[in-house]
């Protein structure tokens, strides 16, 4: 073999061991990569909501659940787990008295508390007794006794509807369905921890923005939509059915005929009967309307679920139709909204 050949292998050998370094260099930066996004992955799944390490419990801690807004109320179950502490954790149910038994601590009260105030309440009570410290305390509302707010009174479905965040009385009207023909123009609001204390929302008029009209609700608190008073019209009139009280100056027998369009022409005014609810039940009396409209008897104002029954000319007497069956006759009637 000549110089020039040995030469020529020499640089062939040396040229096949840099690709074959090269390749081994390639391999480890693709392994290095590869261990880098496994690691950020890893990285990414700890950073998740956590998860409850009590038993059975897969569901992960929504933020919402831990919102200032959300309180802890009487027969929560809550959670607790302690950082490094498996022996502290605990799933057990506020008492009563809206109190949290706490091992080593004993009762604290966190009713009326967000689950970050109840954290570092009892992690303040466990660094006090010098039992744990630092104590790193994780709290998790895994049932409410209360978790919705109950919608009832005159909306077309009436019920308990959760509530996640911040939702104000309008949210809650729509989630049962919206109102009812019978629905008044006011609220009653009874929050959950001043039950004695219900306040009254008029959303008759107004900007659904302000908290006067819409206020913010919250898990827990009860919703009652007013039943509008209603006068009913019944008998021989061109338009029989019940017609709102939402005049605030109220509604006159005369002011109710009009509305129910008048009498027929076999309408016996002379013999109509006007039904009102009295100490001792229904009751009823007699009205001449010919003399009202004539001016020669008073023009009555009407109350609530009054009743104005007008017969036909051709029935001798409104014993004709006894009273029971005129009551009925509500029950299946129209009623007439917006007509001023």
């Amino acid at each position: 073999m000549t110089d020039s050949e040995l030469y020529r292998n020499n640089s062939l050998m040396r040229m096949q061991m840099r690709a074959m370094t090269n390749k081994t260099c390639l391999v480890s930066r693709v392994i290095f990569a590869l261990g880098i996004v496994f690691l950020c992955a890893l990285a990414g799944v700890s950073q998740t909501a956590p998860v409850s390490t009590m038993a059975g419990t897969k569901t992960p801690v929504s933020p919402v659940l831990q919102s200032p807004a959300i309180l802890i109320g009487v027969g929560d179950q809550i959670d607790m787990t302690v950082f490094n502490v498996p022996e502290m954790t605990q799933r057990q149910r506020v008492d009563e008295n809206g109190e949290y038994s706490v091992p080593l601590v004993g009762e604290v009260k966190v009713a009326g508390l967000s689950v970050q105030q109840a954290q570092a309440l009892i992690a303040n009570r466990l660094e006090q007794g010098k039992y744990i410290r630092p104590a790193s305390v994780s709290l998790f509302i895994s049932d409410f006794a209360t978790q919705g707010v109950s919608v009832m009174g005159e909306v077309t479905k009436p019920g308990v509807y959760p509530v996640w965040g911040e939702r104000r009385l309008f949210d809650m009207i729509a989630e049962a369905g919206g109102l009812t023909q019978r629905a008044g123009k006011s609220a009653t609001v009874t929050r959950r921890d001043h039950a004695a204390e219900a306040q009254t929302y008029d959303f008759s008029a107004g900007d659904a923005r302000d908290p006067k009209i819409n206020p913010v609700v919250n898990a827990g608190d009860t919703i009652v939509i007013t039943k509008i008073g209603l006068v009913y019209v019944l008998g021989e009139v061109g338009r029989p059915g019940g017609f709102p009280l939402d005049n605030p100056r109220g509604l006159s027998l005369l002011q109710a005929l009009s509305l129910a369009e008048g009498t027929t022409r076999t309408a016996k005014v002379g013999s109509a009967v006007l039904i009102r609810n009295g100490p001792s039940g229904r009751q009823q009396f007699p009205v001449n309307l010919k003399n009202v409209v004539k001016g020669n008897s008073p023009d009555l104002p009407l109350q609530a679920d009054d009743i104005i029954y007008i017969p036909n000319s051709a029935l001798k007497t409104i014993a004709d139709r006894t009273l029971p069956q005129i009551i009925s006759g509500t029950t299946t009637a129209a009623v007439y909204t917006g007509l001023r």
